[in-house]
């Protein structure tokens, strides 16, 4: 079975090159059926949306034929996009941001150039903007475990919630991209890196440490949606959510009440606002993995 693909940001000439791939191959169109399609092809069973906003959708299928279709298409997109220049690529992204439970987790994933399209059809489908239970962060997981004999690598942050009520989120989070980065042994010849970050409003001592690293070579590109169109911050997207979704699990077996499971910890989580609303009037105090001083608390009650 071959999973679902999403590709972002496909330019106009490339979503044509496509387009034109799959009628030689004796494709059919489809009718148009949502909001901003631009044109839509079945072929082999499956079928490829192209949207006006640049986002090329294949549904996912099975078969030999349909395996090399795939495959040229990803090599259409990748090559329209020119070359990359640096051997390893270094993604940095977050999770858990604006919840009221459990840890802010902070991922960096180090990709060799060499696996960049195998890392884009584990995870350039993956939805990180959604809420997924954990089995959907472990199958994405687990498929990078197959990668790191070939290379791929990560490292975690955790950011305690004691130390989010005590300090600024956006300078733990400076602290924190800079510890992992100063841990990754590819950066000791930084000429050889591109290290792409998304942007959550970086100050302070992390964009002079950001720009000690351009100074000696390296790439570094910060800025908003990184992970829409960059597979190394997708893949750090990815490993942040299944890591924090591993801690809530745990939380939940901890310290779930008799018909209130503690849910994601997002303060609009269906089951987190009642779980707080039902802790309190224990009386207890608030344990540990609960951000105490976060203002989203406060909303959830």
């Amino acid at each position: 079975m071959i999973p679902s693909r999403t590709w972002k940001k496909v330019g106009p000439e490339a979503a044509e090159r496509v387009r034109q791939l799959l009628a030689r191959l004796g494709t059919s169109d489809e009718k148009l059926s949502g909001v901003g399609e631009a044109w839509r092809v079945r072929v082999e069973g499956s079928v490829f949306t192209q949207y006006a906003s640049g986002t090329l959708v294949f549904t996912g299928g099975e078969g030999p034929r349909l395996v090399h279709i795939v495959d040229e298409v990803s090599r259409i997109i990748t090559d329209a996009r020119g070359p990359v220049g640096r051997d390893c690529l270094i993604g940095l992204d977050e999770s858990g941001k604006s919840e009221v439970l459990g840890s802010l987790v902070l991922a960096a994933a180090i990709v060799p150039r060499t696996l960049l399209d195998r890392v884009e059809a584990l995870v350039g489908s993956a939805d990180t903007k959604e809420t997924h239970p954990l089995e959907y962060w472990d199958g994405l997981h687990r498929r990078l475990l197959d990668l790191r004999g070939a290379g791929l690598g990560w490292d975690m942050e955790l950011c305690a919630p004691s130390e989010i009520d005590a300090e600024n989120l956006n300078v733990i989070m400076d602290r924190g991209y800079e510890r992992l980065l100063r841990r990754i042994p590819p950066l000791r010849a930084p000429g050889r890196c591109r290290v792409t970050l998304d942007d959550y409003g970086v100050r302070g001592p992390l964009t002079a440490f950001l720009a000690t690293l351009r100074d000696s070579g390296a790439e570094v590109i910060v800025r908003e949606k990184a992970d829409e169109d960059s597979m190394e911050v997708r893949a750090a997207s990815v490993l942040a959510r299944w890591r924090r979704a591993e801690e809530m699990r745990q939380i939940d077996a901890d310290y779930s009440l008799p018909g209130a499971p503690v849910g994601t910890g997002g303060p609009a989580d269906s089951r987190t606002a009642p779980w707080l609303k039902a802790w309190r009037e224990t009386g207890k105090p608030w344990p540990p993995v609960v951000r105490k001083k976060w203002k989203n608390l406060k909303k959830a009650l």
